[in-house]
């Protein structure tokens, strides 16, 4: 071990070095020493602690440290870690200041108070009970897996992605899908050799290859340009590959200079060295470079930039090591594949998201080894059938490779549903919620009263979704603190983008010790031994939290008896007479007041399932007692059923008594039942059955409902609508002082927040919100921090209940007025302001399929200059669909020029009005391979040239509207053309929001 100073001579040092960082003062760079002789005394410093060295050359240092096998991070001042021998002979400039990198920042007098313990700030661990696991099995961290990450990329140059804990190389693979950097590169003759450039190389090559990546000319699909060195100028940068037998190295002239600097500017391939270089070396944005000697093709990264942490976060939280040389993720055992498909792109097509580039991106790791993934990115769908479509697709992938992947619940919480792309993951995947602890919060966060152990934040996705009976599968602690490049620095990091890899990581430490225990490896087994381990929160409902904070030691002991097929590793369960959105099979039961009004039976079939290591015939004589409990008593049903491989049947009632005194004579609450499939013998919970009931009666009258609300919760109030109820006119009744921490939502009938403010701060004491539909939608309001006071907020909320009962209006010159008339089925007047806003017409309409590269492609002849918009929908339309389908145009004129964008409008010129214009939308169902084969109709609408879509035409800024009919005059603002269509919108006079009570045609 390394001798180093004294602890008053190393607080001195620090004070110092903190002092130089602060003010920039450092010596003039004379003779070197080797850094042992920095150190002396009586203090040892651990290899991987090393040290912290500031020095006028940093970039310098960092290269010879590489170059002896350190490990140097870091841009001022530089962490060195690796052998104290090593360390010793790495010579550094006099004027260099060096103190260990673990010392601490103030010294700490006896008897004082001590600081938290570091490790807090990474609870994940201790949420999943990993440090039980460790104290007996300490190699149980990660190693011997493999752990992939699809996100924005991550920094090779990042700390905690150097090595793993038992000293192996980290960060395995770099895998990006643009192609913006691909250079074509030419073989060099000897004559070549000669130029400018080659002559600063000193490395020895059996061949070489040249190219220029011109700056000049980058263009990506977004048709934004591109400055990769961030010197200011659009240069031309000398590509050169130097090949030696199956070695290969690059030269990327990235200062521009003309020159080849080998030790700056020239790496070897990421996959076989480790190597990367960096785009500027100021501001160091690294680069990893591909040769494909076939096409004579370099493929060079675009490299991590400022704000590209979102993946430098992700695999922090999952696998990092010694993350700004003090932290550990939840499996620093672990090496990383990375997988970068947010870059920018030249190929045209690659603008589309869709399911597929993520199942493509899927193969490749699987095909690299790995054995879980990370995806914390959002999904979407046209129906239900397209999420079982794509979940399909991944459950395909799950068997094939073997390997676990975690999702991200989504953070488009806290209305029921808003977990409404759950049928898109199969049960062979995790997906996480996001859980908050106490201590985590108050440390990281600045946030204090919290329940203990902690609770479901506000924003984490809600179920039941589509099939009524889901959730997350699981919790996952939010795991903070994260040090990533480019800029080297400590910041927090949350949201269930945080929580799906520190689940990851869990499944990676369960990997690692079935590994090391000899046992066989099984994806699906893995899933269900976390799912089967999870302790659930008190009083927090299922479509919360699923089955609750994974423990690691007790899902090790579950795997064995998967594993061994002494327990099923799973219950299939299906509720009838029940059907969901778009007939979704049921998996739970999701009831609105009217379902409950009389006594509710419904009939559940079940049965279980082995893990995929135990062969069926194994399991044919498996048979278990079931205790059925239930979590309310408006829920009864049989006490004791048996399990086994066969199907079995019960009934369970919902007594409609009990919920209607519940509920009382306001609608607006929600109740939470859940039916527990428990193991007699071992009293293990093998499955949960959640039963949610939602009073969504439509309001009556104006009601006053008070809240109170914690640190980090949300609170939600339903709101039903029928054909009568066009909206309602909230108002909020909150102390000034805290409404900018809290947040506004409104979730319509699908689960979705439609306010355009919908994460606040609440700034409108009054607003409308549109209920367009009939059916549930709620207001919700979540406490964005907080301290251990409640919030307490009051909302007033009154129905909106008007029919509009004009259909046709004459349009008639700027400063006369259109007469409408419209009904109040209200018993109390409203004031309001009315406007009738102008909205495109629609001028076609073309039905179709998918064509064979499932893309919807309407093609149009155009004679008319005008504004065209293009929408795309189901021909059946879907209850349940949240919709991302990517779109471009395409307009070629009658003189052959072709004009391309991605968008789904487009305004054809008055100067060449006629050509053709194409439209080609790929909707995110579509796996690569194949595609939801669903009938689609595509709509075109048009305004005439000079016409904006949302323009207020006509307004009358204070209107009356009595109960009963009711004749209003509006000044018209603007004149409007024969043919126009308008909306009737109603807003609050002071406040925000609005409602659309109908649709007017001007003949």
């Amino acid at each position: 071990m390394l001798k180093i100073l004294s602890r008053q001579a190393q607080i001195l040092g620090l004070v110092v070095l903190l002092s130089q960082i602060l003010f920039g003062c450092t010596s003039q760079k004379r003779d070197e020493k080797p850094l042992g002789e920095f150190l002396s005394a009586d203090f040892t410093v651990d290899a991987q602690q090393g040290v912290l060295v500031l020095t006028a050359e940093p970039q310098e240092l960092k290269k010879r440290a590489q170059s002896l096998g350190l490990t140097a991070s870091g841009e001022r001042v530089i962490h060195l870690s690796g052998s104290p021998s090593t360390l010793s002979t790495l010579r550094i400039p006099l004027s260099s200041r060096v103190v260990p990198a673990h010392i601490p920042m103030r010294a700490v007098a006896p008897g004082a108070d001590e600081k938290p313990d570091e490790k807090i700030y990474f609870l994940a661990k201790r949420d999943f009970a990993i440090p039980e696991l460790l104290k007996e099995h300490p190699t149980y961290d990660g190693r011997g897996v493999i752990a992939g990450v699809i996100d924005d990329g991550v920094a090779p140059s990042g700390s905690g992605m150097q090595k793993t804990t038992d000293g192996k190389r980290k960060y395995l693979r770099h895998h990006w899908t643009s192609h913006l950097l691909d250079t074509k590169v030419t073989l060099v003759t000897a004559a070549d050799k000669a130029s400018t450039y080659f002559q600063a190389i000193q490395e020895d090559y059996d061949q070489a290859w040249e190219g220029v990546l011109d700056e000049q000319t980058l263009k990506s699909n977004s048709g934004a340009t591109h400055d990769l060195n961030g010197d200011g100028q659009k240069s031309k940068l000398a590509v050169v590959v130097l090949k030696k037998g199956d070695r290969v190295r690059f030269c990327v002239d990235t200062n521009g200079d003309s020159l080849l600097t080998a030790q700056v500017e020239c790496f070897g391939t990421f996959a076989d060295s480790g190597e990367y270089g960096f785009w500027n070396q100021e501001k160091p944005v690294p680069v990893v470079g591909e040769f494909i000697p076939e096409e004579d093709l370099v493929r060079l990264s675009y490299g991590e930039r400022s704000g590209d942490s979102h993946g430098e976060g992700v695999a922090s939280v999952m696998v990092g090591h010694q993350i700004g040389g003090r932290f550990d993720g939840v499996a620093p055992g672990a090496q990383l594949l990375d997988v970068d498909f947010s870059s920018p792109d030249s190929e045209f097509l690659a603008g589309f998201y869709n399911i597929g580039r993520f199942v493509t991106n899927l193969e490749w790791l699987g095909e690299h080894g790995a054995e879980v993934v990370n995806i914390s990115y959002s999904l979407f769908f046209e129906s239900v059938q397209a999420q079982e479509f794509m979940a399909e697709a991944i459950s395909a992938l799950v068997k094939k490779y073997n390997f676990v992947i975690s999702f991200s619940a989504g953070n488009n919480g806290p209305g029921l549903n808003s977990l409404n792309r759950r049928s898109i993951y199969p049960d062979n995947v995790l997906v996480a919620g996001a859980f908050v602890s106490r201590d985590l919060d108050a440390h990281v966060h600045g946030v204090t009263g919290l329940p203990e152990p902690g609770r479901v934040i506000y924003y984490s996705s809600r179920g039941p979704g589509p099939d009524g009976g889901s959730g997350p599968l699981l919790i996952s602690p939010l795991s903070s603190l994260t040090h990533g490049a480019p800029e080297n620095t400590f910041q927090a990091f949350s949201g269930t983008s945080s929580a799906s890899p520190a689940l990851a990581g869990a499944a990676a430490v369960l990997i690692s010790a079935v590994k090391q225990e000899g046992l066989p490896i099984d994806a699906e087994t893995i899933v269900h031994a976390l799912r089967l381990s999870g302790q659930p929160l008190e009083a927090v409902p299922f479509v919360d939290q699923g089955y609750g904070l994974p423990k690691i030691p007790r899902a090790l002991a579950v795997y064995r008896q998967l594993a061994m097929g002494e327990q099923f590793a799973r219950v299939s369960v299906k509720v009838g007479p029940l059907s969901g959105p778009d007939g979704a099979v049921q998996k739970g039961a999701f009831l609105g007041a009217k379902d409950v009004a009389l006594d509710r039976e419904f009939r559940i079939r079940f049965n279980g399932e082995l893990s995929p290591l135990v062969k069926r015939s194994a399991g044919e004589n498996l048979l278990k007692q079931l205790k059925l409990e239930y979590s309310v008593p408006w829920l009864t049903g049989p006490a004791h059923l048996w399990l086994s491989l066969g199907l079995a049947r019960t009934t369970v009632r919902v007594n409609s008594q009990s919920l209607k005194t519940l509920m009382g004579d306001k609608p607006g609450q929600e109740f939470f039942g859940e039916v527990y499939f428990v193991d007699a013998d071992s009293g293990m919970r093998l499955h949960t059955l959640p039963v949610t009931v939602v009073d969504d009666r439509p309001w009556e009258t104006k009601e006053r409902v008070s809240f109170q609300i914690g640190s980090r919760e949300g609170v939600r109030l339903h709101m039903g609508a029928d054909a009568t109820v066009k909206g309602y006119r909230i108002k909020t009744i909150i102390d000034e002082d805290k409404r900018p921490f809290l947040g506004l939502g409104f979730f319509n009938t699908m689960g979705i927040s439609n306010l355009p403010y919908s994460w606040g701060p609440v700034e409108e004491e009054e607003f409308f919100v549109s209920t367009p539909a009939s059916g549930d939608y709620q207001l919700t309001l979540s406490r964005v921090v907080g301290t251990e006071a409640a919030y307490e907020a009051l909302v007033e909320a009154n129905p909106l209940r008007m029919e509009l009962l004009t259909k046709v209006v004459s349009g008639t010159p700027a400063g006369s007025a259109a007469e409408i008339k419209a009904i109040n089925h209200g018993d109390a007047g409203e004031k309001l302001s009315l406007e009738l806003v102008r909205k495109p017409s629609k001028v076609g309409s073309i039905v179709g399929e998918l064509d064979g590269h499932g893309d919807f492609v309407a093609e149009l002849e155009i004679t008319e200059a005008g504004n065209y918009e293009f929408r795309l929908e189901a021909l059946t339309p879907s209850q349940w669909t949240f919709g991302y389908d990517d779109c471009y145009y395409e307009f070629t004129s009658e003189s052959g020029e072709v004009e391309k964008d991605w968008g789904r409008e487009y305004a054809v010129s008055k100067e060449a009005p006629k050509g053709s214009l194409k439209f080609v939308c790929r909707p995110f169902a579509h796996s690569g391979d194949d595609f939801h084969r669903e009938k689609l109709v595509g709509h075109l609408y048009f305004l005439p040239p000079g016409k904006t879509a949302g323009e207020v035409m006509a307004k009358a800024p204070q209107v009356r509207l009595s109960p009963g009919t009711n004749t209003i005059e509006i000044p018209w603002l603007v004149e409007e053309t024969e043919g126009a269509l308008l909306e009737v919108k109603i807003k609050p006079i002071y406040g925000g929001g609005e409602v659309v009570l109908g649709t007017l045609e001007l003949p």
